[in-house]
């Protein structure tokens, strides 16, 4: 596959889990009880309620922001690799 194939698809990656990042961000902050229940329903059980933090111990703009870097240098890669081993799937058709 070419570089730039993989390149987009990171790209793509990046813009959509960074939008999607900053979305929950959003929703934590505006209906963190809210934003609990609806994530109950995806891990079949596992109730994260207890994992909430304290309204009296908010995130700080420092992790946040550390946390939105993780989330863009992995779904980078992850693009990067899928954009690669897609590109590689198709030459073999």
């Amino acid at each position: 596959m070419e570089t730039s194939k993989a390149w987009a698809a990171a790209v793509a990656s990046v813009a959509t889990f960074g939008a999607l990042y900053v979305v929950c961000s959003v929703a934590v902050l505006l209906f963190p009880d809210g934003t609990i229940a609806f994530f109950n329903a995806w891990f079949h059980g596992i109730d994260l309620t207890p994992i909430r933090r304290s309204p009296a111990q908010p995130i700080g703009f420092g992790e946040w922001a550390w946390g939105l870097f993780n989330a863009l240098v992995v779904s980078a890669a992850g693009g990067a690799l899928f954009g690669w081993v897609y590109g590689r799937a198709r030459r073999r058709r």
